[in-house]
């Protein structure tokens, strides 16, 4: 007799589940937040006149190279989630799932463009779209979800990929089965999405922004509610999520560092 999973069990072990396949994606971001660390600190005209060491083409060419490889990583994120969740939730056919995430983030993405245009909810024309929630992210305007679509699309996949890669199909369609029929399922249920986050993603993201300004307002008593929110990831095993917002919040204030680091040599 099969034992009975309760309800706790369950909701842990999912978690410790898209803990793990955050792993890989997560892993890439030291490397990418310590290019740009280093790219900012030693390009800094302040820098450069105090060690003239560093007035160098070669090496200054070299900075360059190193902020855009840094820029280029974290300009990809939401990809990279995708792609790295879904391979990592994947039973089995790992490339078939990472190929899958990428065809159901693109789904998402031009299918939220496509559907603000249809319902008349585009930002208006000439307008600072930041301001109504929407963005360019690889060249194609949508909502703002950032990272968020990136890794609804690698848990979304994953579960797909799982109950669908090993579909059998009649014999003049079994080209197309197996994990081949994957994509095509991402497909259709990223449309479904993509209409989905056109009306509760704006919602969503207004009140992240609202629980942060609150929590922000409120000194100390802010900081435990963030910590015990932390704390309560660590416990499903998401305990890598930090790592993530704490270099995405030094590359936002790399120029505040170069101020800083140049008043000091001064």
């Amino acid at each position: 007799m099969e034992e009975k999973v309760s309800l706790k069990d369950s909701f842990v072990g999912i978690g410790q589940k898209l803990g793990k396949a955050i792993m890989m994606p997560i892993s890439i971001l030291p490397v990418a937040g310590l290019f740009l660390g280093i790219a900012a600190a030693l390009s800094s005209g302040a820098v450069i006149k105090a060690y003239s060491v560093l007035d160098n083409s070669f090496l200054q060419g070299l900075f360059k190279l190193m902020n855009a490889v840094g820029n280029g990583v974290f300009g990809a994120l939401p990809l990279i989630f995708a792609v790295g969740i879904a391979a990592g939730l994947a039973k089995a056919e790992k490339g078939s799932a990472g190929l899958s995430a990428v065809v159901g983030y693109f789904v998402l993405l031009t299918g939220t463009g496509a559907f603000m245009s249809i319902l008349g909810k585009e930002a208006p024309a000439g307008a600072d779209i930041r301001l109504y929630g929407q963005a360019m992210q690889f060249g194609i305007k949508t909502l703002n979800m950032n990272v968020f679509g990136g890794v609804l699309a690698g848990i979304v996949t994953g579960v797909v990929h799982n109950k669908y890669y090993k579909t059998k199909l009649p014999d003049v369609l079994a080209f197309f089965g197996g994990a081949r029929f994957v994509p095509i399922v991402n497909t259709v249920v990223f449309m479904g999405i993509s209409l989905v986050m056109v009306f509760i993603w704006p919602a969503v993201a207004n009140m992240i922004s609202y629980f942060g300004t609150i929590t922000e307002g409120l000194g100390l008593v802010g900081a435990f509610i963030y910590g015990l929110i932390l704390r309560s990831f660590y416990v499903i095993g998401l305990l890598l999520i930090n790592a993530y917002f704490n270099i995405e919040n030094n590359n936002s204030k790399k120029e505040q560092v170069q101020d800083n680091l140049g008043a000091q040599i001064r």
